[in-house]
């Protein structure tokens, strides 16, 4: 492999593990936005359209892909380095 095409298989793999990352900082976003509004329906702090099974079910889908992405940050991080 030339020195191009190593510096650019380089690139590659550092930008798999940028979107690996911000996919799994935005899945812990989510994951926040979510604990926060099930909070607020049971201190009754805001309204909510939506009834504490539909969050909670939401909760649980967003803990499913954020264990998904972590997994595939820290499968990224040990075959790239």
């Amino acid at each position: 492999m030339s020195g191009t095409q190593s510096q650019l298989a380089g690139l590659a793999a550092r930008n798999k593990k940028l979107d690996a990352y911000a996919s799994y900082v935005e899945r812990i976003r989510t994951s926040m936005f979510l604990a926060v509004e099930l909070y607020e329906l049971w201190e009754g702090l805001r309204e909510h359209h939506r009834d504490e099974s539909e969050i909670t079910a939401d909760m649980s889908e967003a803990g499913h892909h954020r264990g998904r992405a972590f997994k595939r940050v820290m499968l990224l991080l040990n075959l790239i380095g």
